[in-house]
């Protein structure tokens, strides 16, 4: 499966990405003399963004409710 959009760039960016598992494995070439390399995968796990609560003010010596 090739990643989206132009992916045989040096700077490539994902973009956004939603919560969930991903596993990425980076391949190069260089010609002159021809090489080739795998590196290791790399798991990335993105967690939904939290929720902090209702806003509320906080007064300095007195407990949040």
């Amino acid at each position: 499966m090739d990643a989206i959009g132009i992916n045989n760039t040096q700077n490539y960016n994902t973009g956004s990405l939603t919560p969930g598992t991903y596993i990425f494995r980076r391949i190069y070439t260089i010609s002159d003399p021809v090489c080739s390399d795998t590196s290791n995968t790399v798991e990335i796990v993105v967690k939904a963004k939290p929720s902090a609560g209702v806003d509320q003010n906080i007064c300095s010596g007195v407990a949040p409710f």
